[in-house]
């Protein structure tokens, strides 16, 4: 359309062709946005891929944040399943991430399998299970003497023991079997359901992490950090010398103070797992906490006050010790290596997991304690 036809528009033509215009570019980015979410080939043009495995990225807290001083290069192996059957494993390694996250090394489970003779079960889980769903959903049958290893993140542990030990009350009956039953049931109906809607998870992903965006955010978030020492709400606390991120869950487990005075309370939920599952399923429990980041470098903090840590994990494995509970003590080979030699990091600067040192530490830990078991 040349220029004298669009002066000849009147103003109602104008007005509504602005409408339509305005109204057709929402639709279109709308419509890209669902496309984009719904279709693996448009994701990765498209969009910063949030699962990178075999990629290089720059790390979870740097992808909160997006300022460059804490930007890591870390390649993550894939993540890979056990090559034996539950049935047939003599270890059921049972956790979370850092279990699973193979970054610049292999994962844990892959340590495992190369050092135990007798077989180790494992594979992807799913959000916050339990020992027993873990069990059920593999269908596992009591028989021979096992060993089931239950990992968890420090800022994870209150939750899920408190869960765990609820559970450890209904493992083995009939209602649990039918409850996982149908909630199996539920979830393959929603995830066919769920194809024929919006992805909103996603979609909110790509506006914000498209290639186009990304870059120009993460500009603007590094400049805000220098002119302005502005964080993100995700990563609010940070040490600059040197640099490192600590996670918000990091900060809110730390000002939990009412965690010590529940110890008693999660020892006793940690030991009721530990007792059905070796009366129901013939299992021994081993059970790790991996401290969080900021348990181990509190003292690097940029800020007036030092930072003590409150020993929230030596006071839980001693009240496990007192049950007879078996555990693994990473955080005390954590802050002897980190004594030893400072500079060698066992986190990542911009990411929450362990670096190839720390999983080294806490696998040899692990290995220890499971070498040194009767039987």
């Amino acid at each position: 359309m040349n220029r004298l036809s669009i002066s000849n528009f009147s103003k109602e033509r104008r007005e509504k062709f602005l409408v339509w215009a305005i109204l057709m570019a929402f639709l279109s980015v709308a419509a890209l946005e669902i496309a984009v979410s719904q279709n693996a080939y448009l994701w990765k043009r498209l969009v910063i891929d949030p699962s990178h495995n075999g990629q290089v990225f720059n790390g979870d807290l740097y992808g909160m944040s997006l300022v460059s001083d804490f930007q890591d290069r870390i390649v993550e192996l894939p993540e890979t399943d056990g090559i034996t059957t539950i049935d047939k494993a003599k270890y059921i390694p049972f956790g979370d991430s850092f279990f699973a996250t193979g970054y610049d090394s292999p994962p844990v489970f892959d340590f495992l399998q190369s050092k135990l003779s007798g077989g180790v079960y494992y594979h992807s889980f799913p959000v916050d299970p339990t020992p027993f769903s873990h069990l059920s959903q593999a269908g596992y049958q009591k028989g021979a003497p096992k060993v089931l290893i239950w990992e968890t993140a420090e800022f994870y542990s209150i939750d899920r023991a408190l869960v765990a030990g609820a559970s450890a009350g209904l493992a083995g009956t009939a209602s649990t079997s039918l409850k996982a039953k149908l909630s199996g049931l539920i979830s393959r109906v929603g995830n066919f359901l769920a194809f024929f809607k919006p992805n909103r998870g996603r979609e909110e992903y790509f506006v914000e992490n498209n290639i186009l965006v990304e870059p120009l955010r993460a500009w603007l978030k590094t400049k805000a950090f220098e002119w302005f020492g502005d964080i993100d709400g995700q990563t609010p606390i940070y040490s600059t010398n040197p640099k490192m991120l600590f996670l918000n869950d990091d900060v809110t487990f730390r000002e939990n103070t009412g965690k010590i005075a529940q110890i008693p309370e999660l020892a006793d939920n940690i030991a009721k797992v530990a007792l059905v599952l070796k009366h129901d399923y013939n299992l021994q429990l081993v059970y790790m906490v991996v401290p969080n980041k900021l348990s181990v470098y509190a003292d690097w903090l940029n800020q007036p006050n030092p930072y003590a840590y409150d020993n929230y994990i030596p006071l839980l494995q001693k009240a496990l010790a007192d049950r007879g509970v078996t555990y693994v003590d990473v955080y005390s080979a954590y802050v002897q290596a980190k004594q030893k030699n400072p500079s060698q990091l066992l986190y990542y600067p911009g990411d929450h997991h362990f670096t190839p040192l720390g999983k080294t530490i806490l696998e040899d830990a692990l290995l220890k304690k499971l070498q040194s078991l009767p039987g």
